[in-house]
Parts: structure tokens; sequence; C-alpha cells
């Protein structure tokens, strides 16, 4: 496309131009000229403000030409100054020189290859220029070194990123020794469930006695229990012992209340509180009930003593609890642990109990060593699961599993266990309630699903304190005490005796810790390793990797689309200009054909004579 360009200079100067083809689009370019006034030979409006207010360059070529000539487009030529039109564009085409290549790249549209050409002078991957400077041999070999090193840090980035997935967390051990240690909660369970002296004061019988110990539910131990257990529990047997139960509860209620017609019905969670063994008839120490928490388990009634502060290593500087076991107020139970002793567990203070559990039976001195382990776990799903601590503090795996599964049977039946550690509701299930309620509902169709269920939801804590023990014990009394003790009743009672002895062997702890493999500054940090070792790159280089071929692709896409629209241009003109001739040349066929007309009735007007009209014609045909 040829371009008209005239130039004004501010002074008396000479009008210079020269035509000077650009890539793609060939246009004048004026030497020593302000400014450059470009008009397009067609009925199309001025080019754009960048291509109308251009800067000449002193070193381009150019010829003169008159003043106020300018260069005309071939089309705009007439036949009557087709030779000068000609003269015009062939001195036109002969004064055409390329740009400079500076100049030429000031308006240019940057292509592929200057995208490429770019990164191969800026990057700063090791390889690539001298891959792309070399030939031969040696271009092979930079070529080679650049695959491999490239196929090695993607390997290595590959394995760092499947590791950071994978293996997210790791178990540090450390120790820690501080000056004082709290000691656990010791949790102290008798075998016993009711006071055998209550249960006779209030003429309870054997049968219905055995009937109360079916409330706590637990199977029975050894074939001679298990035959009165499956007798207590029939349908008829039943019936029986839950009239003479409500019975029961009227006389304790009218008792209680002081009616003698006994009309104050005494509710059954009332009854199983006071049917218990007190706290005091337990521990030596009349102050250690103060402190002491009642819990309910299927052994019976069990107490919680809060753990105290040892500051010194060793035996003798933590927590010593003497209890003397009241063998004649316990009630044998059908489905009852017929153990002597009692079942010692350790909870950490504030915190729920678990499975853990040490038999210890009566007439002992038993020593309780302890090494703690702090363990401070990170939940991070799917590799790892905890539950973090609740409000309140006080979860447990073994509450939490309980509450999850009893929770709806209980409320369902309007009741709880005897043994409930946290019971769902304030009322004691009976015998009859627990077998004909509760029972069936907890183990009615989807019980194997519930249980999954449940102990998918009660995972670990997160954080909690281990407490790892060797039971040791010895025989107490001696035979050298009955040198200090004349009474047979009172030599009974030492034999009934447990001290226990819970300390730490030494003032240190274990820490178990999980801490992420690799901190996300860490992981950004290993995979810039592996890319400066094998390729020398950066983060600088990657982005500027991503811009050179981002804007190459879109150099690329708009080529495509400017080369698809020069084509639908080109063949729409050329369309034009067939269509034009044609017109053009029926037209000059249409002059011609009315020029020959003409000229040969004037020649034969000449030899003929002036040819007759319509009524000269008639008049001479009727003279004749």
């Amino acid at each position: 496309m040829l371009w008209t360009a005239k130039c004004q200079a501010n002074s008396n100067e000479n009008v210079r131009e020269i035509g000077v083809y650009l890539p793609k689009f060939p246009f004048p370019f004026c030497v020593n000229c302000d400014t450059l006034n470009l008009r397009r030979h067609s009925k199309s409006s001025v080019i754009g403000d960048q291509l109308t207010q251009l800067t000449t360059k002193k070193s381009a070529t150019a010829t003169a030409a008159p003043e106020g000539q300018s260069l005309r487009h071939p089309r705009d030529r007439s036949p009557s100054n087709s030779n000068s039109s000609s003269s015009t564009i062939s001195r036109r085409s002969s004064s055409y020189s390329p740009l400079p290549l500076g100049a030429a790249g000031a308006n240019a549209e940057p292509t592929v290859s200057s995208y490429c050409t770019m990164l191969t002078q800026n990057t700063t991957f090791h390889g690539i220029r001298d891959t792309v400077q070399t030939s031969g041999h040696l271009r092979l070999l930079w070529l080679a070194i650049v695959i491999l090193a490239t196929f090695a840090a993607l390997v290595g980035c590959a394995l760092i990123v499947w590791e950071y997935n994978t293996r997210p967390l790791v178990v540090t051990y450390g120790i820690k020794e501080d000056v004082s240690l709290t000691l656990p909660d010791i949790v102290v369970c008798p075998f016993n469930r009711f006071n055998r002296s209550f249960l006779l004061s209030h003429n309870v019988s054997a049968p219905l006695a055995q009937y109360l110990e079916l409330a706590f539910p637990s199977p029975a131990q050894h074939p001679f229990q298990y035959e009165l257990y499956t007798k207590m529990i029939a349908q008829q047997r039943m019936d029986q012992m839950e009239s003479e139960l409500s019975k029961l509860l009227e006389k304790v209620g009218g008792r209680m209340a002081g009616d003698s017609n006994g009309n104050s019905q005494i509710a059954f969670t009332e009854f199983v509180k006071r049917s218990a063994i007190a706290c005091q008839a337990f521990f030596v120490d009349p102050r250690t009930c103060e402190t002491a928490e009642e819990i309910m388990t299927s052994a019976g009634k069990c107490f919680r003593l809060r753990g105290g502060e040892q500051r010194s290593d060793g035996f003798g500087h933590g927590q010593r609890i003497i209890l003397r076991l009241p063998k004649k107020l316990y009630n044998p139970g059908v489905n009852q642990m017929l153990n002597d002793g009692v079942v010692v567990k350790l909870a950490e203070r504030g915190k729920g109990i678990d499975h853990d559990m040490s038999f210890v039976p009566s007439g002992v001195h038993a020593i309780f060593p302890l090494t703690a382990t702090r363990y401070e776990f990170k939940n991070y799903p799917p590799h790892f699961k905890c539950r973090e601590d609740d409000p309140s503090g006080v979860y447990s795996r073994v509450w939490c599993f309980e509450d999850c599964f009893m929770s709806q049977a209980e409320r369902d039946c309007n009741c709880s266990l005897a043994a409930a550690s946290r019971p769902t509701t304030p009322y004691i299930c009976t015998t009859s309630q627990f077998f004909r309620c509760v029972y069936p509902k907890l183990y009615r169709k989807g019980f194997e699903e519930r249980i999954a269920r449940c102990k998918s939801h009660c995972g670990p804590p997160c954080n909690y304190w281990r407490f790892d023990k060797t039971v040791t014990y010895s025989l107490f009394p001696s035979e050298q005490a009955k040198h200090f003790v004349n009474d047979s009743s009172k030599w009974e009672e030492l034999r009934n005796t447990i001290i226990l002895d819970v300390y730490y062997i030494t003032l240190d702890y274990t820490i178990i810790r999980h801490m992420l493999s690799m901190t996300p500054p860490s992981f950004v940090a290993q995979l810039g390793g592996q890319i400066s070792l094998w390729i020398g790159g950066s983060i600088i280089s990657i982005i500027q990797l991503f811009i050179y071929l981002s804007s190459a692709f879109c150099a690329y896409l708009r080529r495509g689309a400017t080369k698809r629209r020069r084509t639908t241009t080109t063949t729409m003109r050329r369309d034009g200009i067939i269509i034009g001739h044609e017109r053009e040349g029926k037209k000059k066929c249409q002059r011609n054909t009315e020029k020959r007309r003409r000229k040969g009735e004037r020649k034969r007007d000449v030899i003929f004579g002036p040819r007759l009209n319509k009524d000269e014609m008639t008049f001479m045909s009727v003279q004749v």
C-alpha cells in the first residue's frame, strides 16, 4: 500500500520527501521536516495520531523533489496525465530504500522470533545462550546438557512435592526438666456397689438385692454366677422383682419423709446414691474425702483424688494414700468381679479417665513409680486426625464414645445407666428399664455401623499426658507387726489395708511433638535450590520465561488473525477492481460502438447526401 507524504518545513528550506518501505506498510519518509502529514489516496480519513506526528531521521537517504509536489497513488492517475504519473511512480520507486532497524523497531509489532531472540539474550538459565550461539557437535553437546539438567531439576522438584504431600509431619523427641511436676489424679474403685447394712436395715431380700446389682450392666464372670444371672433376667422373674422394688422405694421414701404409711416413694436414683458405701468408710484420713469426687463405673462408686505437686525426685516425695476396705459392708453381686482389693486408675488432672487400670490386692504396700510423657500432636487431616480440646477442657476418648453410643438410647428411655460416667439424664435406669428399653435400642440393627461411627468421631486428643508406671508391692502387715497389735479386730483391719505411694522417679518428662516436615518457606526454598542448582533459574527467571512465552504465543495468534484479515481484504479489493474494470470496459465498448455508428452516418451523408426525415419522404412519394 502506497501513501502520500507532504512535508512542510518551518523555515524556507526546500521540501524533501522520500518513499521508505516499513515491514508490511511502505510509506514516504520525510527528511529535515518538522511534521509529516500522511493521507491515503482514497476516501479514508487521516491515519491515527501516532503516524501523523513523526520525527525525522537525519541518517535517512532521500531524493529531492520540487516544492509542493506530492507522490500520488497509481490508482489516482487519469488518462490525461498517464505519462506524468508513470514517471512519478518510477521516480518514487527508485527513491525507496529500506528503513534502518532502529527506526523500524520503534513502530513495528514484535514477532515470535523477536521474543525468542530476547529470551535467549536476556535469560539467566544456564546453557541456553551457549546452545544458540554454537554450532555443530558443540551445539549438540550443549543441547544434551541442557536437556539432562532440566530433567534432573524436574525430578528433584517432583520428589520435593511428593515428600511435602505424603509426609508433611515428623515426630520430634525431647526431654525437659522442671522444678516441680503435677501428679496425676488417682481414681480408686472398690469392688462393691451397695452397702449391705443399708439393704438389711430395709429388709431387702437376697433376690431383690441381686436384682438391684443387675442395674449396673456387666456380664457374669464365672459359670456359677451366670446361672443365677439368667434366672434373674427371666421375664416373669423381672416382673416380680420390679413389683418388690416399687414397694421398697415406697418404704424407704416413707421412712425418709417420716410417713409411716409409706406413701412417699423415693426415686431409684436417690436410692442408689444412699445405698452406696460412703467415702469415709474407705480412707483412713477423713480429709481425703473433702476433695474427692465420686464417679460411677460398672464396678460401683469410685473416688477420684486430686493429685498433688511433687518438688523433689524419688520415693517419699509424691502422694501417699491409705485405704481400709470395709469388707463387712460389701454386698456380693451376681455380675460383680469377685476380686480382692481395688482398681487404681491414673488420669490427667481435670481430664477424663481412660482404659488404664491396675489391680491392687488388700493387705499390701504398693508403689507406683511414674515417668511422664507429654504429647503435642497436630490435627492435620487426612494424614493425622486428633481432637482439639473442647471448651470444657475435660475431653476423654472413653467419655466421648460412651456419650456417642449411649446418648440416643438414654434419651429415648428417659434414663441413664447406673454406671454412666457422664449421665445424659438425671434419672438412673432400673433393671427392667435397662433390659426392656435401653438394651434393645443399643443392639438394634446397625449396631456395628454405630460403633464404627463413634470410634471415628472420638479420636485421640491432640494434647495430653501419659503416665507410665511399674506397680510393685509387698505384703502388709508383716508377721513382725503382731508385736504391736494384740487385738484381733485391729489385726484384721490391718490385713484389709492398702497403702499407695505414687511418685515421679525424676522431675523431667519426655515431649513427643508433631512438627511440619517442611514449612511453606522451606518448601519454596528447596524448589528454588533444585532449579538454581541444575539450570540456574530463579523466581524472576521463571517469570521472565513465562512473560516471553506468553507474549510470543499472543504474537503468533495476532499474526494469524492479521493474515486472515489481510487475505479477506485483498480478495475483496481484487474482486472490486475486477468488477470496476468490467463496468468500465462495458461503458467503453458502448462509447466505441456509438462513435463508429456516428462515424458511419457521417460518411454516408457525404456520399449520398443528407438523410431525409419522414415528412420529406412522404411528400416525395406523393409527387411521384
